[in-house]
């Protein structure tokens, strides 16, 4: 591998990134969105969408609503109430935004402590302490 190959590597992390153009699958949604609080925008009306790793959705809008939320090839599908499955392609368009649908939609939480981020530096465990830095003495 020559040298500037190597170092475009480092900069791209040598991994493709999913692109506006190619939607996400099934796995990779729901890594991404399960646990997750997501605000966006929809036909001009404001949300805020909790997805929780037990499949329960809830969405604050317009209207309140509870339901269902899971991944197929499709995309990342909702059922509302007594109202039909819906499903959506998944396209990241940003570092934490994503179009589902005619949706757009930003996580709330970057780097989610329910994700494995709870294990400190070292092994040690994660405590954050109110009266001190999260990362001072």
């Amino acid at each position: 591998m020559s040298l500037v190959v190597a170092a475009s590597c480092l900069l791209a992390d040598c991994v493709s990134q999913p692109t506006d153009d190619q939607p996400l699958g099934a796995s990779m949604i729901h890594s991404r969105f399960s646990g997750r609080t997501f605000n966006g925008l929809q036909h001009g009306n404001g949300f805020l969408l909790h997805l929780e790793p037990n499949g329960i959705a809830s969405v604050n809008g317009p209207t309140a609503e509870y339901g269902r939320w899971r991944t197929t090839e499709e995309g990342l599908c909702l059922k509302w109430h007594e109202g039909p499955e819906t499903c959506a392609p998944v396209y990241q368009i940003g570092f934490a935004r994503y179009r589902v649908g005619d949706a757009e939609m930003d996580s709330q939480e970057t780097f989610p402590l329910d994700r494995g981020f709870e294990r400190g530096f070292g092994g040690r465990d994660f405590e954050h302490r109110w009266d001190r830095p999260a990362f001072g003495p």
